[in-house]
């Protein structure tokens, strides 16, 4: 039996939490809509991991959720850190196949999910979608290259290290702007970055 209209409308609204789903037109949006499933972010649930084929993309309305890079000793470095303005699995949409780094759920919430083979074939047909799958990923390379010069750039303060950067990374409300604002201050030393 098909889902009522009523449960059809407020799966849309919920999907349309997440920025990126808001930022789409209707028509496009459209593409994605009868794909996409609401599920729970469980802390510590890891959603693909580095090297890892992506089997599905995630539009987070709450929660947070990390991409880490693993070090050959077992440790993990975050390089960025996804909310409802972002997406996990995003390259799918102009053909990665591929995680980039492990993403891991760090705080517990709800996220819109298709699988990414549909998202891909949607971004295919949809200019509006791949443009704005193309800046988002434009807009996580900046937030990755502002944590390792963050993590490369630490001060010490009273025997123990803190992290300088603040990143500034604004993301644009529609898919015909480019994300804007890629600045970050050092709080250490107020110098741009």
């Amino acid at each position: 039996m098909p889902p009522s209209t009523t449960a059809v409308l407020a799966r849309v609204d919920t999907a349309r939490t997440n920025r990126f789903l808001a930022a789409l037109p209707l028509n496009d949006f459209s593409l994605l809509a009868p794909h996409l499933r609401i599920v729970e972010l469980t802390r510590g649930v890891v959603l693909h991991e580095a090297g890892e084929p992506i089997e599905h993309v995630y539009f987070p309305h709450t929660g947070m959720v990390s991409v880490v890079t693993i070090m050959r000793n077992g440790a993990t470095v975050e390089t960025a850190s996804l909310g409802r303005t972002g997406v996990i699995g995003a390259g799918a949409g102009f053909g990665g196949r591929r995680g980039i780094g492990r993403a891991i759920v760090q705080l517990p919430g709800t996220a819109s999910r298709m699988p990414a083979a549909r998202f891909h074939a949607a971004a295919q047909e949809s200019a509006a979608i791949r443009e704005l799958a193309v800046r988002y990923n434009d807009l996580l390379i900046a937030q990755i290259q502002q944590s390792v010069a963050c993590n490369a750039c630490t001060h010490w303060k009273r025997g123990s290290v803190a992290g300088c950067c603040r990143p500034t990374i604004v993301w644009a409300a529609t898919p015909s702007r480019s994300p804007r604002n890629f600045s970050a201050r050092c709080s250490a030393c107020a110098a741009p970055r």
